[in-house]
């Protein structure tokens, strides 16, 4: 069919018609979009503490007046210096605020440091000057510690002698311990509970040593007191010589590896293989016979990590599957000189606890960390007290029930303990007091 050419000019037209149309219609809903700045409003539309561990949000009930906080934070939190953000909706209102023994409103600058130790009301003016709304400021504190662990005997392992080496560790919803007494003999004890343990007799044609004892896919991995590997399948009892050569040290399983130290040098083994390879040099700081290893996730990442003593104080080091080193934490700067802390993984958190210091005394600190190792400060919610003082060198494990950790072994006041202790994080036990279990 012929189209004229009049046709297609009318076409034409009234395609640029339909686009200028189309065009104006974006440009009135972009200026509907652009945000209108109210600079009468005087409301609070939220509050933020920044200096605390974790950031506590508060929000605002316009209604009653009142910012409080959702999230109650911790137990004994020092109040009284808390650097704290206003903001307000489309336009930021000018902050002042009073106590009760007040009898002027003190003007307030956003980032500044408040006491926030007793009531305060909060003055918000709205930018242009010509209203202003007040609030009560409701800080909500709990009551008592509910990040703290109750801690109490949860099982004895049975031994007739004295533990002279011994390891905790844990694998596929299964704790293990194993240990060698001044009788001489290997033992292996197997909980599923930590309540009820399984003792077998482990056998070796070598004195083990079992504080360097490490997993590696599903076998077990030990120096003896030469330096040299043995390994067993972690179902079996029966320690063989691996024939992989001395080590100084054996680390941590990472990507697939088993690495160890050997010389100056941190060493891979890969699975199948039967000699470590050098990967990378040690930093020459720390004193390698002061490493405590561990691997934890770091988001999506397995990495491992290092504690190690320098000079008076403790350093942490993390290791990335390529064996690069990267210091987090220098000397003294947030841990001390320990020796045999305890390792422990949170949910998120790491925490190093216990060890003995420098004098010669035993900690009784935690010092926790909430961001994969870069800086660590004490948590004093969860510090060693009463029976578990002077612990040092055990096993520190989650066990099957959400917020309950298990601490098996170790050595309590230089003595091997053979002991599993359970602790239950205060805010669990809150709950079965209010709520009751299903």
């Amino acid at each position: 069919m012929n189209i004229s050419k009049r046709t297609k000019y009318l076409f034409f037209l009234a395609s640029l018609i339909s686009l200028a149309s189309i065009c104006t219609s974006c440009d009135d809903e972009e200026e509907v979009q652009e945000t209108d700045y109210n600079l009468e409003d005087p409301r609070i539309r939220m509050v933020k503490f920044l200096n605390f561990p974790t950031s506590v949000d508060f929000v605002t009930n316009d209604v009653e007046s009142i910012i409080f906080n959702y999230d109650s934070i911790s137990y004994g939190s020092d109040v009284s210096n808390i650097k704290a953000y206003f903001y307000g909706y489309t336009s930021q209102p000018t902050i002042s605020y009073k106590s009760a023994s007040d009898s002027e409103w003190k003007p307030f600058n956003n980032g500044s440091y408040m006491d926030f130790s007793s009531p305060l009301q909060i003055r918000s003016l709205s930018q242009d000057g010509k209203n202003a709304k007040e609030y009560r400021f409701d800080l909500r504190i709990h009551k008592y510690d509910v990040e703290a662990f109750t801690w109490k005997k949860f099982a004895d392992l049975d031994l007739s002698a004295a533990v002279v080496s011994q390891k905790a560790l844990t694998y596929d919803g299964v704790f293990y311990w194993f240990c060698s007494t001044t009788a001489g003999e290997n033992f292996k004890f197997t909980s599923s509970d930590g309540v009820n343990w399984v003792r077998s007799n482990v056998s070796s044609d070598s004195e083990l040593v079992w504080e360097s004892l490490s997993l590696f896919k599903d076998s077990l991995w030990v120096q003896n007191k030469g330096g040299e590997l043995y390994s067993a399948p972690i179902e079996t009892t029966s320690f063989a010589l691996a024939g992989t050569g001395k080590v100084d040290k054996l680390m941590f399983s990472l990507d697939n590896k088993l690495w160890a130290i050997i010389g100056d040098s941190l060493c891979a083994l890969k699975s199948g293989s039967k000699s470590f390879s050098a990967i990378s040099e040690l930093p020459s700081d720390f004193a390698k016979e002061s490493i405590v290893p561990f691997t934890a996730s770091s988001g999506y990442t397995e990495v491992g990590y290092i504690y190690a003593t320098e000079g008076d104080g403790g350093v942490i080091w993390s290791v990335d599957y390529k064996g690069t080193f990267n210091q987090l934490v220098e000397s003294g700067a947030s841990i001390p000189y320990l020796t045999h802390p305890m390792v422990y993984i949170f949910g998120k958190t790491l925490g190093i606890v216990g060890g003995k210091l420098k004098d010669g005394s035993f900690s009784s600190k935690c010092y926790a960390s909430y961001n994969s190792g870069v800086s660590w400060q004490e948590d004093w919610h969860k510090n060693l007290s009463g029976d578990l003082l002077g612990i040092e060198n055990a096993g520190v494990f989650v066990s099957s029930s959400h917020g309950e950790l298990l601490l098996v072994g170790g050595n309590k006041e230089g003595v091997c303990s053979p002991t599993v202790w359970k602790g239950v994080l205060n805010q669990i036990i809150a709950d079965e007091n209010n709520y009751g279990t299903k």
